[in-house]
């Protein structure tokens, strides 16, 4: 008689070394594919757009920086995009309802109320009022908003 190992027919076979790879390939694969997503979440959320009607329906657009606290409505001025108006530092009323932040720069739509400026309602949003985070791209997006 040959002695045999005894093999239980309710145990399962080893995995083979091929099955093994295609789960290693197929894990790392997966792995890559999350980095990936994660990346583009990371440098791709939340771009800026502005609101075309807006921004033309706006008298004056100024690139500015908020000095202060944003409840003075206190900015400076860089740039007066439509008529080269606007120098200096000026005050926005409703700034601080706008959402702007101290020290950082916005592209900001605005109207003349009496003897004020006010952050321009956004038409077809509710009347937001929509201020910008003065980014290459949205510079790039108000200038060809202004140059049609």
């Amino acid at each position: 008689m040959t002695a045999r190992a005894a093999v239980r027919p309710d145990s399962p076979a080893p995995p083979s070394r091929r099955s093994r790879l295609f789960l290693i390939a197929a894990s790392a694969l997966a792995a890559c594919w999350g980095i990936a997503l994660a990346l583009l979440a990371v440098f791709t959320a939340n771009p800026v757009t502005l609101n075309r009607e807006q921004i033309v329906g706006s008298p004056y657009v100024v690139t500015g920086t908020v000095v202060g606290e944003p409840s003075s409505g206190q900015v400076s001025v860089e740039r007066e995009w439509k008529k080269s108006a606007l120098t200096g530092t000026i005050t926005v009323e409703n700034l601080a309802a706008a959402g702007a932040r101290k020290g950082i720069t916005y592209v900001i739509p605005l109207s003349r109320s009496n003897d004020a400026y006010r952050v321009t309602e956004a038409p077809f949003a509710g009347g937001a009022l929509l201020i910008y985070p003065a980014t290459p791209d949205a510079t790039r997006q108000l200038q060809t908003m202004l140059a049609h």
